[in-house]
């Protein structure tokens, strides 16, 4: 996968540039493939990580490299499944500049052949979650204290970087990509997130177990900080949010009450979808069934609170990170 998405990033409409490219201890042909592209582009520098120091998860380790290696004004972090179209980093830029940005983080499209209905709705009701925590929509606002990072696209300024700790900081920090964007709000930067509509896109998981089974080391951290009394409580909370008043309606056999709960919860929202369909961009099926979206997003979370209990932390290419580390390495305060 990594030739495709690399070859599509080269494509890039941007001048004066250079890709770094991370190999984290990987047992397949990236490796290969990375030195491969290196040798048939001289912007392209390869560096492969053998042994991983001690008190770093990996993918932080590889940021933190990249950025000290790293010489430009701007800079990109991005994940290797990501696909970029060719004059997306030119109006990204353009974008931050025109608007005083030092920071830039872009949601991207799925492009996968998943399942149609039970993972997309996983996708947005997981999203919602996430812009609510974060309180997402006011990150661009002057003195705001939101806060968001997004793993497909962080562009941050450089001279915005230098003023943090650096990755250091980050070194535990299971979800990195947001505490980016924590990390960078807290010295004061002026951040945005935005959607990029066609421009940039991944492949998700197949199924909807294997999207619950891939979210198993950044759930717990991510919703409730690896507190077990936060998680249970978030738990019920979305259960009794979704459920509570449909068991209600049925165990008093109120079928107006039922009907009117279903129409608040599914049909209405379906409705201002098909109204606001070129604002949101959401198709209405889906949007109706965003609630049952969180009841996915639950199983996720407890299923992420269950490994980390039964394991004692969580384990990350083949790297064993205790559950004491991880709470004292926490950044991120959601």
């Amino acid at each position: 996968m990594i030739g495709r998405e690399l070859e599509a990033l080269l494509q890039a409409d941007y001048l004066n540039i250079e890709f770094i490219i991370i190999n984290d201890r990987s047992t397949d042909r990236t490796g290969e493939i990375i030195d491969s592209f290196a040798g048939l582009d001289h912007r392209i520098n390869a560096i492969h990580i053998s042994e991983l120091p001690s008190g770093w998860l990996g993918k932080v380790n590889a940021l933190n490299i990249a950025t000290k290696k790293a010489r430009g004004e701007w800079l990109l972090y991005t994940d290797a499944d990501i696909r970029f179209e060719p004059e997306l980093l030119k109006r990204a830029v353009s974008y931050a500049e025109e608007n005083g940005l030092d920071h830039l983080s872009l949601l991207p499209d799925d492009r996968s052949r998943a399942e149609k209905i039970l993972v997309p709705i996983f996708v947005l009701a997981f999203g919602a979650m996430f812009m609510a925590r974060t309180k997402a929509r006011n990150i661009s606002q002057k003195g705001s204290e939101a806060f968001a990072g997004v793993g497909a696209f962080n562009l941050v300024r450089r001279t915005a970087y230098n003023k943090t700790q650096g990755f250091e900081w980050l070194k535990m920090e299971v979800i990195d990509d947001v505490g980016l964007g924590y990390m960078l709000k807290q010295f004061g930067a002026h951040s945005n997130i935005l959607t990029a509509e066609g421009l940039l896109s991944f492949e998700w998981y197949p199924s909807l177990p294997e999207a619950i089974k891939g979210l198993e080391k950044n759930s717990f951290a991510g919703f409730a900080g690896y507190s077990y009394s936060r998680g249970v409580l978030l738990l019920l909370s979305m259960w009794c949010m979704v459920l509570l008043p449909f068991a209600v309606s049925i165990a008093y056999l109120n079928i107006l009450m039922f009907l009117g709960l279903a129409f608040l919860y599914f049909i209405l929202p379906a409705m201002v979808a098909i109204i606001l369909k070129e604002k949101i961009q959401m198709k209405p099926l889906l949007v109706a069934l965003i609630p049952i979206g969180y009841l996915f997003v639950s199983i996720a979370l407890l299923n992420s609170m269950i490994s980390v209990k039964r394991e004692g932390g969580i384990r990350w290419r083949d790297t064993f990170y205790p559950l004491d580390e991880l709470r004292k390495g926490r950044r991120v305060k959601l």
